[in-house]
């Protein structure tokens, strides 16, 4: 465009808006560049620190590798002139970069972002860094966006949920709004409504879609691309059946498997934590247990359906092994390092409030770490070993939490989180129930 003469013509402003189609405008960008300046964002996974990157920066410009600013050409604002100077070295470098094999596997797809940052710094281009030009979020980290009031929502990366308002990491949710769905055709008009404890950026992302698609009126091709909720095959969730098996099983634990692993922990909703990643389960009726995880769906035998201690289990007859070397047979026992409360809890203990929303429910992640279980009686299961924790009298969403030698207050919220505030220091800390990405191939014998 910049090598034809009439560009002048078309563009008659000084100044310029990069954007990219995964650009969703908030309220209106006002313009912070000069002549000598360009507005640009701040991308932490750009960094000329790390001895790869800086190696090759190094070769590409003979300045301070430190002073190339980690911002690509997206969003940024800029004066016509710098984009007309800017723009054939830009390109060039990109072209260079993608033809030199050590940076294209120390840049990978932000290369054509260094070639931008990379011609700046050599045509002494400086930036203005603006943060508040825009947000990145996701359903993993925790952004509020009326609270940061960025003016551009970047939905680059997706949006993950299950149904109930817990976000999917590493793996599409049962909730799933991702731009990726859609390389092969439009989004459906009317995208089903997030859960109801999804984060605010998932109401604004589903919102502004669906106020597009309704504006556009019969412009907008229907479209045979699957919606927010056709992602993901979904089951009954006969785990949460009721059942004695199933009541006992979500407050039991955790379960070693042959000895020699990490544990696992039933959660309720079917949910399993493994320490390969994410499984699922079901009960099939008695002490039957199936559990789908590392590619095999097994058949658990427990020896009680009220008390368990140990199962069995077998290759389910539903399902064949899709992992090599794996034994179709084997055992798994209560991990004894956890033990077990000395004192059985009341009717009154086990009804308080606070205790029916967190016992059996998880994984939990405090402060981010996880798996986090509330067990039977009091019983906990951390990630730094066992610990206890009782409802607080005359409180209806207060528990004491203890382990590690050190005991919390914990207040228990909505939406499967909590707050928690450490007696010794008043430290506090934020959980909220997270799901990895599923279970990889994986040994259990």
């Amino acid at each position: 465009m910049l090598k034809t003469s009439a560009w002048r013509e078309r563009i008659t402003e000084d100044y310029v808006y990069i954007a990219e189609t995964d650009h969703l405008l908030l309220r209106d960008v006002p313009n912070r560049a000069t002549p000598q300046l360009n507005v640009a964002f701040f991308f932490p996974y750009m960094s000329p620190v790390p001895d790869i990157q800086a190696a090759v920066v190094k070769r590409y410009f003979d300045g301070d590798h430190l002073s190339v600013s980690p911002v690509g050409p997206s969003p940024a604002i800029m004066h016509v002139d710098n984009l007309q100077k800017v723009t054939p070295l830009w390109l060039k470098l990109s072209v260079d970069l993608k033809h030199d094999s050590q940076a294209d596997a120390a840049f990978g797809w932000v290369l054509e972002m260094w070639g931008y940052s990379i011609a700046c710094a050599r045509l002494d281009i400086k930036h203005y860094v603006w943060q508040q030009l825009q947000i990145e979020p996701s359903a993993s980290w925790h952004q509020n966006v009326s609270a940061e009031r960025p003016y551009i929502y970047h939905y680059t990366f997706g949006v993950e949920y299950s149904l109930d308002g817990i976000p999917v990491v590493g793996a599409v949710g049962e909730w799933s709004l991702d731009k990726r769905h859609y390389f092969g055709g439009y989004p459906p008009r009317n995208l089903a409504r997030p859960p109801e404890c999804a984060q605010e950026c998932a109401w604004v992302w589903w919102s502004m879609f669906n106020e597009a698609t309704s504006a556009l009126g019969p412009e907008w091709k229907e479209s045979r691309m699957g919606g927010t909720l056709d992602f993901v095959k979904r089951k009954p969730e006969l785990a949460d059946s009721g059942s004695a098996m199933a009541s006992s099983l979500v407050l039991s634990g955790p379960w070693v498997i042959n000895g020699k692993h990490k544990p696992i922990i039933f959660f309720r909703r079917g949910r399993v934590h493994s320490p390969w990643g994410l499984g699922s389960w079901e009960c099939q009726g008695g002490a039957q247990v199936t559990l789908s995880l590392c590619g095999l769906h097994l058949l658990l035998t427990f020896d009680s359906q009220t008390n368990p201690t140990s199962f069995s289990y077998d290759v389910s007859p539903q399902a064949s092994m899709r992992a090599a070397g794996t034994g179709a047979t084997g055992r798994g026992t209560l991990d004894a390092s956890f033990g077990g409360n000395p004192q059985p809890w009341t009717d009154e203990e086990r009804r308080h409030p606070a205790v029916e929303l967190i016992a059996g429910s998880g994984p939990w992640a405090w402060a981010g770490v996880m798996p986090m279980a509330f067990l039977a009686d009091g019983r906990l299961s951390s990630p730094w070993g066992p610990g206890h924790y009782s409802p607080v009298a005359g409180t209806t969403d207060t528990l004491l939490v203890e382990f590690v030698g050190a005991k919390h207050k914990v207040v228990v919220g909505a939406c499967n989180k909590f707050h928690s505030v450490r007696e010794g220091d008043g430290q506090e800390v934020d959980a909220w129930v997270q799901l990895p990405g599923a279970a990889r191939s994986c040994s259990l014998i």
